[in-house]
């Protein structure tokens, strides 16, 4: 931006935000250049304005099939259905079998690979939430988010004792934010020594 002040996908990207917070005023510039860009990224630019600005879940999750409909291999539009689906209508069938849909179109892809164990979890699917995220291991053995995540998911399920072993294996790789979720599990045994 500092570039291009007019790179309406470099706004796009700054206005996404975890779940529905975005930074409006990114937002908002996003869409104001949106004549700029392609179909797809307009019809992406759109879809997040309707979600965060709008605040209309349900014309986002239009806008996005209407992408994976025209563009299938657009991975970005599933990652945001499924957002919209799940945190923002509360279907969560449609959030799951959307999650299933982009692993199919692209197994390599981190990004949605990293949702599906998430809310499989939230759905108390327990086998099937380590099933997804073993598969994100096996995918990125070397990097610190797939033991992160499984960390989460065994927290998810009730199992603070397993979160704890592999939140120390994502520590151990160098994850901070393992780092702090470790020391609140410990501080709430009462494990002061450990949890610093």
């Amino acid at each position: 931006i500092e570039l291009d002040s007019n790179f309406a996908m470099a706004h796009y990207w700054l206005g996404t935000g975890y779940l529905a917070v975005a930074p409006p005023e990114e937002v908002r510039k996003a869409w104001e250049l949106r004549s700029k860009v392609t179909e797809k990224e307009r019809l992406l630019i759109e879809a997040l304005y309707a979600a965060s600005i709008e605040e209309n879940p349900a014309k986002s999750a239009e806008l996005h099939q209407q992408i994976i409909q025209k563009y299938p291999r657009e991975q970005q539009a599933y990652i945001e259905l499924q957002t919209d689906y799940w945190y923002r209508l509360c279907d969560y069938d449609r959030a799951r079998e959307t999650g299933e849909r982009g692993i199919r179109n692209d197994p390599m892809d981190k990004n949605i690979l990293v949702n599906q164990p998430y809310l499989l979890a939230f759905l108390n699917k327990r086998t099937e939430a380590l099933h997804a995220i073993d598969g994100f291991i096996q995918l990125a053995p070397a990097e610190f988010n797939p033991y992160d995540t499984k960390g989460d998911v065994y927290l998810a399920l009730g199992e603070p004792d397993s979160a704890l072993i592999w939140w120390d294996k994502s520590i151990a790789i160098g994850s901070w934010a393992s780092c702090q979720k470790a020391a609140y599990q410990l501080i709430l045994r009462r494990d002061y020594s450990r949890a610093l």
